[in-house]
């Protein structure tokens, strides 16, 4: 027996899932001769900590064309990764060494090649991370460029639950999506793994999952702030589905907020009215600022 034909035969017993290990493809074959090719830059960073000033280690970074009018994915242009020093020559804080395998030694001297990565940008329409709100933040600060392009996020942006997907860590979304990808918690490989993802399809609605993410990423979207709310609502407010701000970033609110369909922000703000007493403040965002650090400041 071949090994597919192996992997059938046990799926048949309907007591065993074999899933495929992910090997790195060159893309997804051509797209038709009357496609729109688009480019995606798929980005991912690792940091010295999760603190809005942390620095960035690495940067890795997929380019893949996709089709967006049927999100349909065409070949893998680019695929890199590069090391950074952190100012000052700092250490890598051993928890980051834990979990990355990037070590000190490993970053001394090393640097973004911040022209390559700017060429790669201006290629490409989108760019999307599987944790944008943390991504976009760190790359706007190091190369201000990423702040012109719309961004997409796979983690908030594809409505995993409805897919009967309970977690949106990304080693998770791959293993329910068919796949495993292996070794340490780097860059590149998480970025080859959220292409994959976003190639294959969804596994309650059918459709591709890049197709998903385009229809939420291009969605108007209000962030409703709830403005001096009181400490007793705080559970109303988080049954509701508000997070909260520390205000940790220079310029924000320390208050809670919550992210819906912009028709939505009326209908939130009598809620909030009625049952947090307080005034919400709606933000209305689009992919050009929707999880950057900007987007947590009230205007």
């Amino acid at each position: 027996m071949t090994p597919a034909e192996m992997a059938a035969a046990l799926e048949d017993t309907g007591r065993y899932r074999v899933f495929d290990v992910y090997r790195q493809t060159d893309g997804y074959g051509d797209l038709p001769p009357d496609a729109t090719v688009c480019r995606l830059l798929y980005v991912d960073t690792e940091t010295t900590g999760l603190e809005h000033d942390a620095e960035i280690i690495e940067l890795a970074a997929v380019q893949v064309e996709y089709d967006p009018s049927t999100g349909r994915l065409g070949r893998i242009l680019a695929a890199r990764s590069w090391l950074e020093q952190p100012a000052g020559g700092a250490e890598v804080p051993a928890e980051v060494t834990a979990l990355t395998g990037i070590t000190t030694d490993m970053v001394a001297g090393q640097r973004i090649d911040d022209a390559t990565v700017l060429d790669l940008l201006a290629a490409s329409n989108l760019v999307v991370s599987h944790n944008a709100s943390f991504d976009r933040p760190k790359l706007e600060a190091r190369l201000p460029a990423f702040a012109a392009r719309p961004w997409a996020c796979t983690a908030a942006e594809i409505d995993w639950k409805a897919e009967g997907i309970g977690s949106a860590k990304l080693d998770y979304v791959a293993f329910r999506m068919g796949f495993i990808f292996a070794g340490a918690h780097r860059g590149e490989v998480d970025c080859l793994a959220g292409v994959e993802v976003l190639s294959r399809t969804l596994p309650v609605t059918g459709t591709l999952a890049m197709a998903s993410l385009l229809a939420r990423a291009r969605m108007l979207t209000s962030r409703v702030w709830a403005i001096g709310s009181p400490f007793d609502a705080k559970d109303a407010l988080k049954r509701r589905g508000y997070r909260w701000n520390d205000g940790s970033i220079p310029g924000s609110a320390r208050a809670w907020f919550r992210d819906l369909q912009e028709d939505g922000a009326d209908a939130e703000l009598e809620w909030l009215r009625a049952n947090a007493g307080c005034t919400g403040v709606p933000v209305r965002l689009t992919a050009r600022d929707r999880h950057a650090a900007r987007a947590m400041l009230i205007p």
